[in-house]
């Protein structure tokens, strides 16, 4: 799984240019990249292929991908999906993945970066910080918490990529609807289904990073839909 980093602060702030900055020295390490921005507004596309789309996802489409060329956009549509579903479902092959916004997640490691000339929002919740990134010294409201200087792309860089290993990622789809496990029910399935793949992982397979299982159940015969 990639590693995840939040990046979240008010308006203005610099979230954009930041992650623009990490981008660049990321890709330099040859990392495989990815990206989740928050919208505050309705994604909207061009108006000759929003009427097509709107047909299919009227009559039915969950997913629609626009194709042309060497680009393709993916529209999925899925009230419940969380963040940790997205990163499963799209970026479980990359490396390194910087989010920005999601103010009210505590998922990940995050970055609430500070500007001196904008004003800071509340913050809500301690969970999983692990840093400001101010333009300017300020002191840290917790002792265990250091301020990066935002100038300085290049260390709080390095300070992400210093933190721990990622944490397992885990979901449940029944028929394209995620299923929210406890912590109890997770640990299990993660733990069997582990414990079968290594028993029958060759020594020299490569190292497992990410595993994707998919179970299609068979259509009900005519006595079990009596």
């Amino acid at each position: 799984m990639p590693k995840v980093i939040l990046i979240q602060g008010a308006s203005g702030s610099g979230k954009t240019t930041l992650i623009e900055q990490l981008l660049v020295l990321a890709a330099s390490d040859h990392k495989n990249l990815g990206i989740i921005k928050s919208c505050g507004h309705e994604i909207s596309i061009d108006a000759g292929i929003s009427k097509d789309s709107s047909k299919f996802r009227s009559a039915g489409a969950k997913q629609i991908l626009l194709h042309q060329g060497n680009q393709h956009t993916l529209f999925s549509y899925n009230e419940n999906a969380s963040l940790s579903d997205l990163i499963v479902s799209y970026f479980s092959d990359f490396d390194l993945v910087f989010v920005e916004g999601f103010a009210t997640s505590c998922d990940f490691p995050r970055i609430i970066v500070l500007r001196s000339s904008i004003t800071a929002k509340p913050i809500s919740s301690k969970q999983d910080l692990i840093a400001f990134a101010s333009d300017l010294p300020c002191v840290s409201p917790y002792a265990d918490i250091p301020v990066l200087d935002i100038n300085d792309p290049k260390s709080i860089y390095a300070f992400i990529m210093a933190q721990s290993s990622p944490k397992i990622l885990s979901s449940m789809k029944i028929n394209g609807q995620a299923i929210p496990m406890n912590h109890f029910v997770e640990n299990i399935l993660v733990n069997t289904v582990l414990g079968l793949v290594k028993s029958i992982k060759r020594e020299d397979d490569q190292e497992l990073s990410s595993l994707r299982l998919t179970i299609q159940l068979p259509a009900p015969s005519e006595k079990e839909q009596v």
